[in-house]
């Protein structure tokens, strides 16, 4: 994208060597704040990281979710290809861990995580309108490294908090600034560095345990959980960039929901397994906006009213016995071209959990309860209603083991 750019503006040099239209253009040199580096998120169109998450990946969307991942240890990995239908990819990868603990009398969580995640896009020669080879812009690729903590506090309601610093890398930029008349020197491509640090909030009411607040010991059990948060991503700490490009990685607010309905079996079990679990999942956000932006109600809340400075998210998830995870999702809103995404997963801890119910083993119950990989495919229609772009597909795994 940032080579397409300069691609642009390098044809129009060409065509006007003698013109100085007395400007210059500065632009956001990292790109991987804007792609999906978990397939996890990629099915649900980006929602979702305000309630139950699996990937550890999620800590780049909020890093509250790192409180969920103190009963064990995760590692997760994601592979996106052919973004905008061109050879060009993501990836990512990240473990997260941590421990049970109490805070005064509550039960409390804490969790760390380490997420990396990368960016790439092939060389391509300039060329201008005759065809004459005016240079080469050579392989890219923007880095993401971020380290998270945090903790989840269980009272009347459950409270997520965390935060995260990030050191970002945009490699092979166009250096020699970006304003026009360009000439081309012998090396113009340099790299531009930024640290930044996000922080998250959510509150998740659990309206099933207020109406039902007995355990389920055995037949059946009900779920009902909302979830509302916040976060504030790419809070500049420092960073340098060639002339041309802003040096400070793009602020970055963001807000959503999640309703979450269940339906558990009893199984004389700590862990009753979720027969059945439907999710309603929305987010918004208000990329270059201080703290808030342009956000609204009806964005954050049902992932409506898209405007030329809101993005919004909203998407549908349904996880049949723990196993088959089905999602639908739509991204609309801002200058992104609108998305609409689907994915569908399997959960062998799951499997094995249902198999245990089914056949009367416990031993494959505890199983399931004690080890899990879920694999994951996800796919992205760009302008759903006359692509250019194709579809871009996306695979991620997550392994999970419980002591």
């Amino acid at each position: 994208m940032r080579a397409l750019f300069v691609s642009f503006l390098v044809a129009s040099a060409a065509l006007a060597q003698d013109v100085d239209p007395g400007f210059s253009v500065a632009i956001n040199p990292y790109v991987t704040p804007f792609v999906p580096l978990s397939t996890e998120a990629q099915a649900v169109a980006e929602a979702g990281a305000f309630g139950r998450v699996e990937d550890p990946l999620r800590l780049l969307d909020n890093p509250a979710v790192l409180a969920d991942f103190a009963d064990g240890v995760r590692v997760s990995g994601h592979l996106l290809t052919d973004w905008f239908g061109a050879d060009i990819a993501s990836s990512g990868g990240a473990v997260a861990g941590g421990v049970q603990t109490r805070l005064g009398r509550f039960p409390a969580s804490v969790g760390v995580g380490l997420a990396y995640g990368t960016f790439s896009e092939p060389a391509f020669v300039l060329t201008d309108e005759q065809g004459r080879e005016l240079s080469e812009i050579p392989e890219s690729d923007d880095e993401v490294l971020a380290l998270g903590v945090g903790v989840g506090i269980e009272g009347p309601v459950r409270v997520r908090l965390g935060g995260s610093l990030q050191a970002l890398r945009s490699r092979q930029l166009y250096a020699n600034g970006l304003s026009l008349p360009i000439t081309l020197d012998d090396d113009p491509f340099e790299r531009a560095r930024a640290t930044a640090a996000d922080v998250g909030l959510d509150v998740t009411l659990p309206i099933g345990t207020w109406l039902r607040p007995a355990p389920v010991a055995s037949g059946l059990g009900f779920v009902l959980d909302a979830t509302v948060g916040y976060a504030l991503r790419g809070i500049a700490i420092s960073g340098e960039a060639p002339s041309g490009y802003a040096g400070n990685v793009e602020r970055r607010p963001a807000a959503g929901a999640s309703l979450l309905g269940a339906v558990e079996i009893g199984v004389g079990s700590v862990v009753p397994l979720r027969a059945v679990e439907a999710e309603f999942l929305t987010g918004a956000e208000d990329p270059g906006a201080d703290a808030w932006g342009d956000l609204s109600a009806s964005n954050v809340l049902l992932g409506s009213n898209p405007d030329e400075n809101a993005v919004v998210h909203r998407a549908v998830r349904l996880t049949l016995g723990e196993a088959l995870v089905l999602s639908r999702g739509v991204f609309e809103g801002a200058t992104f071209v609108p998305r609409e995404s689907w994915g569908v997963g399997f959960n062998v801890g799951g499997a094995l959990r249902l198999a245990g119910v089914v056949l009367d083993r416990p031993d494959l119950h505890r199983l399931g309860g004690r080890f899990d990989l879920r694999y994951t495919y996800a796919e992205y229609t760009f302008d759903p209603d006359g692509s250019p772009f194709g579809d871009t597909p996306a695979h991620g795994v997550v392994l999970r083991v419980r002591p």
